[in-house]
C-alpha cells in the first residue's frame, strides 16, 4: 500500500502520548523512527524522498521490459494482491499477472456479513481480465488461525494457527464456502484462472476439493450457468510435511506455490513477528534452501509450474538463490515487481544452481550469507567456473 512501516519499536508510545503535535520520520527502508527531527535531518530526508522518486521513475522504465536474465532465462514476475484496487499498481510496474489474490480480504471487508456469489464473481472477473494474457491465481479463503472467522467457526481453539484453518475450514464447512467455489468456477469463462488451496498437508484434501468442485459444476450445469473446466488447481506449499511429499502431491495438482512466510516459520519454529525470536527467522538457513530445492525440483520433474509468493521472493539479494534453486515464477507486492525484474536482468543464471547446492551443505545461515558474499557478484557467480561479463 506504499505506506512505510517499522515494527518492534519498544518504548516509543510514552514519548508521543499526550503530545499535540509530534513531527516523526518513519524510514521503512533502514528501520528507523526519528522523533522531533532537526532541520538538517529533515533536509536529508527530503533529499532521500527526491532520490526515491527518481529511482521509481527508473523502475517504471524497467517495468516495460521482460524479466530475462543476461543468459536468456525468462522468469515470470507476478503480483500479490490483497485488494482489487491494487491491480492497477501491478500493471503499472509490469507484473505478469496476479500470482496471489488473498480472497479472505473480501471476507474481512464484508464482515460480519458474508460476500455474495455475485460480489465474488465481479472481483474474480476483474482480476482475470486485468491479468490477461497472464493467469490470475486466486487463493481460496485462508481463514482461521489469526484471521478468525466467527461466522464460520463453531468452536474456540487453544492453538488456532495449527487448527481449523485454510483448506481444512473450507472442507469442514462446505455450506459456507460453496458460494466462493461457485463464483470461482463461473469466473473461468473470463480467462485464465488458477485456483490455489492454502494450508494443504495431505493428499486427501486435494481429492476432496476436486470432488467439491465436481458437485458445484454439476449444479451449474443443471442451472444452465456457463463455466469452463479448463482451469488449474494448485497447492500452497507452506508446511514442512507438504514440502516433503511434493513428489506425491504433484500427481494431484497442476501447480505449486511456495508460501515461504509460513514455511520458514513452521520449519524453524519461529514467529517472525515476535521480537524476542525474530532474529532466528532465517530464509538462508540450510534447511530452507534444501526444502526449496526439493519442492522446485519435484514440481519441475512432474512438468508443473512452481511459483513462490512469500516475502523471500521480494528480496533482490535472494533472487540469485531462488533462480539457482530452479525457480522461474515469483510473485511479490506490486511495488517490488520492477525491482525484482531489474535484478533478474542483471544476472547470469548459469552456475547459480551449483552455488545453491554448495550453500545447502553449509552449517548455518550466517555461513551461507558469507559464502554468497564471496562467490556472488552483481551479475552472477564468481569463482565457481561460470562465465560472467
Amino acid at each position: 500500500m506504499s505506506i512505510p512501516a517499522v515494527l518492534g519499536v519498544s518504548g516509543i508510545r510514552p514519548k508521543i502520548v499526550d503530545q499535540a503535535e509530534v513531527p516523526i520520520i518513519v524510514d521503512g527502508t533502514e528501520g528507523r523512527v526519528i522523533l522531533w527531527p532537526d532541520e538538517e535531518t529533515l533536509q536529508r530526508y527530503r533529499r532521500k524522498c527526491e532520490e526515491s522518486e527518481r529511482q521509481e521513475l527508473q523502475l517504471l522504465e524497467t517495468s516495460l521490459l521482460a524479466a530475462v536474465s543476461k543468459d536468456g532465462v525468462e522468469v515470470k514476475v507476478m503480483a500479490n494482491i490483497d485488494l482489487p484496487e491494487e491491480i492497477g499498481e501491478a500493471q503499472r510496474f509490469g507484473a505478469a499477472g496476479v500470482g496471489l489474490y488473498r480472497s479472505e480480504f473480501l471476507y474481512i471487508e464484508k464482515s460480519p456479513e458474508m460476500p455474495t456469489e455475485e460480489e465474488h464473481l465481479a472481483i474474480y472477473r476483474h482480476l482475470i481480465e486485468a491479468s490477461a494474457p497472464h493467469p490470475a491465481i486466486i487463493r481460496t479463503y485462508d481463514l482461521g488461525g489469526r484471521k478468525i472467522a466467527r461466522e464460520v467457526m463453531e468452536t474456540r481453539e487453544a492453538n488456532p494457527v495449527l487448527g481449523l484453518r485454510g483448506i481444512r475450514l473450507t472442507l469442514a464447512r462446505p455450506d459456507i464456502f460453496r458460494t466462493q467455489v461457485r463464483a470461482l468456477i463461473r469466473a473461468t469463462v473470463f480467462g485464465e484462472l488458477w485456483i490455489m488451496l492454502p494450508m494443504v498437508t495431505i493428499v486427501e484434501e486435494i481429492r476432496q476439493f476436486r470432488a467439491f468442485c465436481e458437485e458445484v459444476m454439476a449444479e451449474l450445469e443443471e442451472e444452465e450457468i456457463p463455466f469452463s473446466r479448463d482451469f488449474k488447481l494448485g497447492s500452497m506449499v507452506e508446511v514442512p510435511a507438504t514440502a516433503m511429499i511434493t513428489d506425491i502431491l504433484a500427481r494431484e495438482v497442476d501447480f505449486f506455490s511456495i508460501g515461504t512466510n509460513d514455511l520458514i516459520q513452521y520449519s524453524l519454529a519461529v514467529d517472525r513477528n515476535n521480537e524476542h525470536v525474530s532474529d532466528l527467522y532465517r530464509p538462508l538457513h540450510p534447511a530452507i534452501l534444501r526444502m526449496l530445492t526439493q519442492v522446485i525440483g519435484n514440481g519441475r520433474a512432474a512438468g508443473l509450474e512452481v511459483s513462490l509468493c512469500g516475502e523471500m521472493g521480494a528480496d533482490p539479494e535472494l533472487t540469485p538463490v531462488l533462480l539457482g534453486a530452479g525457480l522461474r515464477r515469483v510473485s511479490v507486492s506490486p511495488r517490488q515487481v520492477a525491482t525484482i525484474k531489474r535484478r533478474i536482468r542483471e544476472l547470469h543464471v548459469e552456475g547459480l544452481d551449483r552455488l545453491v547446492r554448495d550453500c545447502a551443505t553449509l552449517s548455518t545461515g550466517e555461513e551461507v550469507r558469507e559464502f554468497l558474499s564471496q562467490h556472488l557478484g552483481p551479475a552472477g557467480v564468481v569463482g565457481l567456473g561460470a562465465n560472467v561479463d
